[in-house]
């Protein structure tokens, strides 16, 4: 069972990638700073900005799209996130072409190998997308263009709008024409 202070820290940095300003993400109840939070459940581990404003922008669109359809909102992981950012960076590298090859159990390994403490979660389901030719300035357009096609494909849109799903993370990659982002859902390993 998950302490009332995990709980809060999740609800918190749930709060701030919904879109909290910027004061009120600065601290927590505790008086713990975001930036002290990077633990496990920080909204974007190792991501660079415009990474992390694209990811926190496909998180608010997934929950939008769960809220229009009345399915219950998604808690943010940011170690699932970085796994997302991982698969993404390795399908951009051309060590993988876009698919979900190896999923779920290369996406534990990185987990795994990257984080002590991933025994809490459990991958379920994940939606890759790609698209080019189009200028990386704006995160709400390149979250908006990836949300656009995993919403008008069947699969993926199933995932997204999964009841089992309680936690998800987001992760993308670019260079200066190309998008690559990742979707992966899961669920509490012993909620």
């Amino acid at each position: 069972m998950r302490s009332q202070k995990t709980l809060k820290l999740r609800l918190f940095l749930y709060l701030c990638l919904a879109g909290a300003s910027a004061s009120a993400c600065g601290s927590t109840e505790e008086g713990n700073s975001l930036s002290d939070a990077r633990d496990s459940s920080a909204p974007c581990i190792d991501g660079q900005n415009f990474q992390c404003a694209v990811e926190a922008a496909i998180f608010r669109g997934v929950n939008t799209l769960r809220a229009q359809n009345g399915v219950a909102s998604l808690i943010y992981d940011g170690r699932i996130g970085f796994v997302s950012r991982d698969w993404s960076r390795t399908m951009m590298s051309g060590a993988q072409p876009l698919s979900h090859n190896g999923f779920p159990s290369e996406r534990n390994r990185v987990l795994q190998s990257r984080f002590s403490d991933y025994s809490d979660i459990m991958l379920r389901s994940e939606n890759v997308a790609y698209f080019s030719g189009f200028t990386m300035d704006n995160a709400e357009q390149v979250a908006s263009r990836l949300m656009n096609q995993w919403a008008n494909s069947a699969g993926h849109r199933t995932n997204m709008l999964n009841p089992n799903w309680v936690i998800m993370g987001a992760g993308m990659t670019s260079d200066s024409t190309s998008v690559y982002g990742t979707q992966i859902f899961g669920t509490f390993a012993n909620p």
